[in-house]
């Protein structure tokens, strides 16, 4: 557990950075944040788009898995991923 509390506040402490090499990588320019919990931020792109930046590892991969397989079905639509980052570019969700 302490492991994993180190891991999440080096994680933290590098969101920043993270943010601006993905969005320097992917051509994209955030358009102001919507959410940030302990284990994920979410940055809008535009009107149409959302980054989320997680922590890498098997929890990323197994989202990134699911929802390529989903392909939209039921789900927020993943246009772009980098597991390494920890990043996935996802079809911004709206109610109604």
């Amino acid at each position: 557990m302490i492991r994993r509390a180190a891991r999440l506040a080096s994680w933290r402490g590098s969101l920043d950075e993270r943010l601006a090499r993905v969005c320097a990588a992917w051509g994209l320019v955030p358009a102001g944040g919507l959410s940030e919990t302990p284990t994920a931020r979410l940055v809008a792109i535009g009107d149409d788009h959302v980054l989320k930046l997680a922590p890498p590892g098997q929890g990323v991969e197994a989202e990134i898995a699911t929802l390529r397989a989903m392909q939209g079905r039921g789900v927020v639509a993943l246009h772009r991923a980098d597991p390494a980052e920890g990043a996935l570019l996802l079809a911004r969700a709206r109610p109604g």
